[in-house]
């Protein structure tokens, strides 16, 4: 079990795209936008989200993008989909993907509901702090790359004072079956430098020991985004073109509008 997966709130409830700098240039074109921050009474729905003109950072990211461009004849334009989404100023956007038997796969937008709504950024902070310790990240940041030549790509990433930590994964559970596959080591890039990765103890990490902990920690971070937006939040359209997105509410007021990010 790990020290995540025993974290008291994640527990109650079951817990690149942006890489780089981990910046967004976002635009909140909507001046006055009812959302109340989450867990706080009805009484305080008329609460402003600030206004954003310049790039915000994003604190936390957890989602899905594809290894390229649709193919010939598809009317799917998105390159990416987010499952959650938390700014620097405590803006929270959730995705809940819901397949149904005719419409399987992640990059079927219709299987995607989205939730927006503001929350605590401390408690983002203890979030990303307990994966950071579980996946044995040092103090100074760092990345964790599982990733091949094609396949979708996982990727959760979060920052805490300025570092950036950082997983990707293509999800090819599979490769497990091969012991020598199982057993060797995942790749890392720690201050710059790229080699294997290593705990912040200097050990290895297998790719069994890395699948253990992402499927754990993966879903653990979905019910936490599940549970903060259950209350006190709104049903919002988000629409992916390429690299752009763009989330409006009900009445087609553009909340954010994401028009360029650093994938890589």
């Amino acid at each position: 079990m790990t020290m995540f997966s025993q974290f008291p709130f994640c527990r109650t409830f079951a817990a690149l795209v942006f890489f780089g700098a981990f910046a967004l240039a976002v635009q909140a074109q909507s001046r006055v936008v009812e959302v109340p921050p989450v867990a706080q009474p009805a009484a305080s729905r008329t609460e402003a989200l600030p206004e954003k003109d310049e790039k915000d950072e994003v604190v936390l990211y957890l989602g899905y993008s594809l290894g390229g461009p649709p193919l010939p004849g598809s009317t799917n334009k998105a390159f990416f989909f987010p499952q959650l989404i938390v700014w620097k100023d405590g803006r929270i956007l959730f995705g809940q993907f819901k397949p149904t038997p005719e419409r399987r796969f992640l990059d079927d937008t219709e299987n995607w509901t989205y939730f927006w709504g503001k929350i605590d950024l401390q408690k983002v902070e203890e979030l990303v702090k307990l994966f950071q310790k579980d996946f044995g990240f040092g103090k100074n940041g760092g990345r964790i790359v599982d990733v091949g030549p094609g396949g979708g790509t996982w990727d959760l990433q979060g920052v805490i004072d300025g570092k950036t930590y950082n997983v990707s994964t293509w999800e090819q559970f599979n490769n497990l079956t091969a012991e020598s596959l199982a057993n060797r080591p995942v790749s890392g890039q720690v201050d710059g430098v790229w080699g294997e990765y290593k705990t912040v103890d200097g050990k290895p990490l297998t790719l069994r020991e890395f699948y253990d902990l992402w499927r754990q920690i993966k879903g653990d971070v979905i019910k936490w985004g599940e549970a903060v937006t259950k209350e006190n939040s709104i049903t919002v359209q988000v629409v992916v073109e390429g690299w752009k997105m763009t989330v409006k509410d009900k009445d087609g007021k553009v909340l954010v509008y994401v028009s360029s990010l650093n994938r890589r």
